[in-house]
């Protein structure tokens, strides 16, 4: 009991410093901060931490999505194979960063590999918890169902077709396409 009681700590601790979990911040003065502690406690009993080292796959694209990531520690690179078949690297994660979302939210295969770059520390959300968490937390779910189609603008950059749009900021052509798929 008190080793639940202390990793749930952790893991409530982890959440706060996590940029995406200042939603639950209630106050702040200065340098001290006051978050929805209760709120932050049932969403920490819903991860586990888990460690990787160097070179681990975590999820290859085309597998069942099982679980959601949050990055604590270390980083992680996002590969996508093109329609010919060759690996594009789409991106390096760091901490604070999350993949794993799409196949839970849309029900549908990985849609990229994910391979640890050093040693990396998650919290990890199995797809049960995952659909708990939605119910928990809306707020957090839609912010990040809005990252989705700037990921799939960047999976839609790979592809030949694609790679030569230009693009008119504040508004991405491939960002409003990503996010029909």
């Amino acid at each position: 009991r008190a080793s639940n009681h202390i990793m749930r700590q952790r893991t409530t601790n982890t959440l706060k410093s996590i940029p995406i979990f200042q939603l639950y911040r209630q106050k702040h003065f200065g340098p001290l901060q006051q978050f929805d502690e209760g709120k932050l406690a049932v969403l920490a009993e819903l991860f586990q931490f888990v460690e990787f080292q160097e070179g681990t796959k975590i999820c290859e694209q085309g597998e069942i999505g099982d679980a959601f990531y949050l990055i604590v520690q270390g980083a992680v690179s996002i590969i996508s194979q093109n329609p010919e078949g060759e690996d594009v690297f789409l991106a390096e994660l760091g901490a604070n960063a999350w993949f794993g979302e799409i196949s839970l939210l849309e029900e549908t295969r990985r849609t990229a590999t994910v391979v640890t770059r050093c040693r990396t520390v998650l919290l990890k959300l199995t797809a049960d918890n995952f659909q708990r968490f939605m119910q928990l937390s809306p707020q957090l779910v839609e912010t990040i169902q809005q990252m989705i189609g700037v990921r799939k603008s960047e999976v839609l950059e790979t592809i030949p077709f694609f790679s030569g749009v230009k693009e008119n900021k504040p508004w991405s052509k491939l960002g409003l396409l990503g996010g029909t798929f």
